[in-house]
């Protein structure tokens, strides 16, 4: 009996070993998924790995063609004019506006009606097709990403909201939501001036957020202070705080390229009169000017709010309006409109200014006017429109409005050579083209 005991223990404790090593397995199993799961949200953020476009999206654009039975679709070229390609289906016949390519150059996003309840939703164009992100009520549009995160940027009902690349995690950022209303609400800050917002975008290090306002009078019944009723007003977070910036009847911005400075067009800014008269026109030279027009550089690099004028056009002269900055911040490209004093606006080009020493362009009469260059100027061949600086700076994009109708994409070199249709083997009307960011190496 005593031998069969003494032979019973080894067992009993090779067993109750083999019980605690299979624990330890399992929680270092465990402790291995868990440092795998940070690293990919790490790698890859909490949506995971996109799918990008199969094909090398560098030194491509992409825009929206609508052909001449008015079926629109989403095309990609490169920027030498090879490589045409249609993004969408043939079949895929629904409204699209507004592409984007993401901040990697991965995936386009754009506005579309291809769901069942043909509101204009966001999608996100992948390798096997367009994936819907946004879904519920009212048309969303203007998708744009938010540097340094998963983000992007969307308009909806007039008010700016921000949602994962995955769809998940919608919330309103402009204008804050009221007290009492529910997270990503359509409530409006009591007090604040009101009216939907047409634009929005991020800083590059996605930290600050400028967004242009339209207002009316039946939004704000109130007196509007420096502002009028049907202007359009340049806002900002920035530092967490909300600022007015810049207002008029059009108003333009972007963002430098790599820092913290806001460029600004405004058109048809009148002077206010009284105690709501800036102190900056409160000189001999504005004192008969009833409004002006202009550009100016916001700074936003320290605590203190500081501006530069970069443009102003007195009265009946000229207007600035659609600004681009090129990325190393010398040159900057805007369409001019003639503002003749019956009220008529005329686009005379497309005009770069050379910005990088100091100093203000002036126009301040008709042959101020006359005289001022446009490096692409309106022809009997069209109007050309809307420019946007390469990522390397080394060309412009525009659109050519044509005399007998439709539109087409053009490029063109910032010295002013090798200007070249993209689109002219496309018919009907090419629009709202987009860079693909600038790849890092």
């Amino acid at each position: 009996m005593s031998d069969t005991s003494t032979k019973s223990v080894p067992d009993w404790w090779q067993r109750e070993r083999q019980r605690r090593q299979a624990w330890i397995l399992i929680f270092l199993v465990f402790l291995l998924g868990l440092i795998g799961y940070f690293y990919w949200v790490s790698a890859y953020g909490v949506i995971g790995n996109r799918v990008g476009v199969n094909f090398d999206t560098a030194n491509y654009l992409s825009f929206i063609n609508v052909d001449e039975k008015g079926n629109p679709s989403l095309y990609a070229i490169r920027a030498d004019g090879t490589d045409l390609r249609r993004l969408t289906p043939e079949t895929d016949k629904s409204n699209k506006q507004n592409p984007m390519w993401t901040a990697d150059g991965k995936n386009v996003l754009y506005s579309s009606t291809n769901n069942p309840n043909q509101v204009m939703q966001i999608y996100i164009m992948e390798s096997a097709g367009a994936k819907q992100l946004t879904y519920g009520t009212g048309n969303k549009f203007s998708p744009s990403p938010v540097p340094a995160s998963q983000l992007i940027t969307f308009l909806t009902q007039g008010a700016v909201k921000t949602v994962l690349l995955n769809g998940e995690d919608v919330h309103q950022v402009m204008p804050l939501p009221q007290a009492g209303h529910e997270e990503g609400g359509e409530g409006a800050v009591v007090g604040e001036l009101r009216g939907p917002y047409l634009w929005a975008q991020y800083s590059p290090a996605g930290d600050n957020l400028a967004a242009i306002q339209s207002l009316s009078s039946e939004d704000n019944p109130h007196n509007l202070g420096s502002f009028s009723a049907g202007d359009q007003v340049l806002r900002a977070i920035v530092h967490g705080k909300n600022a007015f910036l810049d207002s008029g009847r059009e108003v333009g911005a972007c963002w430098e390229a790599k820092g913290k400075r806001l460029l600004c067009t405004f058109a048809e800014y009148h002077i206010p009169t009284g105690k709501d008269r800036p102190k900056e026109f409160d000189v001999s030279e504005f004192k008969n000017v009833e409004f002006v027009s202009g550009m100016r550089i916001w700074n936003f690099e320290g605590d203190k709010q500081e501006t530069r004028s970069i443009f102003v056009a007195f009265g009946y002269t000229i207007e600035p309006r659609n600004p681009t900055w090129s990325p190393d911040g010398a040159l900057v490209a805007m369409e001019v409109w003639s503002h003749k004093k019956d009220g008529e606006k005329v686009l005379k080009g497309i005009a770069v200014l050379d910005i990088s020493k100091e100093g203000t362009f002036a126009v301040r009469n008709q042959t101020d006017v006359d005289s001022f260059k446009t490096m692409i100027p309106v022809t009997a061949d069209g109007s050309p429109q809307r420019p946007v600086f390469s990522p390397d700076g080394a060309r412009i994009l525009f659109e050519v409005a044509k005399p007998k109708g439709g539109r087409d994409i053009w490029v063109v070199n910032t010295d002013g050579t090798g200007k070249r249709n993209l689109t002219e083997s496309l018919k009907g009307e090419s629009s709202q083209a987009v860079w693909t960011p600038l790849k890092k190496l």
